[in-house]
């Protein structure tokens, strides 16, 4: 059941902020409660200001260092298929790439307001007859007052791993000595790499090589949507405001990264794929961290989706901490009334 309309609701309005405009068509002041109606339309590039204001207005968000509020994450997996209402206060956001809705956590300006912003959405599915279900809630949110009618569940495969970056550049100490010894491995492999910045001619080598990464790792559907997330990415690096980085012998791609900063003082590594042996991923890992990421406070590298192997990895960088998240649904005693 789709619920993103094309197209906009009201009178097209657009605002300046650093260089890009983004569209308030869905803007309403007179947002009704109860009985609300949310009209959403796809996320746009040109939403990007739009996400960072909302985030920088609340003080709350102010050591959130997740990354799929930030519109990055909505745009490159979307495909089209998350869509967003926008109202003074909040932004309510909706992905419909499965059959069933799936809400994210709402973006709001002020934390006081989070609460009511999940009623809104618990109403509006209510109304239209979809399980309520808001996932990837960040911990804080999930336990403020006025959150009380609602039974809370731990999120773990969705936990965001957190290192600090002079962690996966210098790789120091013992913990990080096979890690080390995975670069020794590259260097007498490959002791003529590059790490150079994507061009439009790497795209063709680069999506065969994804590809061939993709039939080892994924099923037809998964294989498909990673596809169209990187060639989107690849589409539009400057107005997503990211970065990729190719690493090279000679001709043949051995790894590639994509990633981008928040304004919240975070990087984030979006894509990262790698020839699985001889060091690849831990040098691409390695010069990544260090080319993009010495400033920040953290190196998001996102959840491991409960994959086994892939927590398996992220375990062995030793991240220093997790963007915890939690499901919400509607107490079955409130379910009722």
């Amino acid at each position: 059941m789709s619920i993103i309309k094309n197209g906009v609701q009201n009178a097209e309005c657009r605002m300046q902020n650093d260089g890009l405009s983004y569209n308030k068509s869905n803007l309403n002041s007179q947002f009704p409660v109860p009985g609300c109606q949310f009209h959403f339309r796809p996320v746009e590039i040109g939403d990007i200001p739009l996400y960072y204001e909302y985030i920088a207005a609340n003080a709350g968000y102010r050591e959130y260092y997740g990354c799929e509020l930030f519109p990055q994450t909505l745009l490159t997996w979307g495909g089209g298929k998350i869509g967003h209402f926008v109202t003074p206060d909040a932004i309510y956001i909706v992905d419909n790439y499965k059959t069933e809705p799936l809400f994210f956590p709402p973006v709001v300006k002020s934390i006081k307001y989070f609460p009511a912003a999940v009623g809104h959405i618990r109403d509006y599915c209510r109304q239209n007859g979809i399980a309520f279900t808001v996932d990837g809630v960040w911990k804080p949110l999930a336990f403020l007052e006025g959150m009380e009618e609602y039974t809370v569940t731990d999120s773990r495969d969705l936990y965001d791993y957190l290192y600090l970056p002079e962690n996966l550049s210098g790789l120091p100490g013992g913990d990080y000595k096979k890690k080390r010894n995975f670069i020794s491995q590259f260097l007498r492999e490959y002791p003529a790499y590059t790490l150079q910045s994507y061009t439009p001619a790497d795209r063709a080598p680069m999506l065969k090589m994804l590809d061939e990464w993709n039939a080892e790792h994924y099923g037809a559907d998964g294989a498909e949507r990673d596809r169209q997330a990187v060639v989107f990415s690849l589409k539009n690096l400057d107005a997503l405001r990211m970065f990729c980085d190719v690493l090279k012998c000679g001709a043949e791609i051995l790894a590639f990264a994509i990633g981008y900063l928040t304004p919240n003082n975070a990087g984030v590594v979006a894509f990262e794929r790698a020839l699985n042996h001889s060091g690849c991923y831990a040098m691409i890992n390695k010069l990544f961290a260090a080319r993009h990421f010495s400033g920040v406070a953290y190196v998001n590298r996102q959840e491991d989706m409960g994959v086994a192997g892939l927590r398996q990895a992220k375990l062995s960088y030793h991240p220093s901490g997790f963007v915890e998240k939690l499901r919400i649904i509607v107490n079955q005693v409130h379910n009722r009334t």
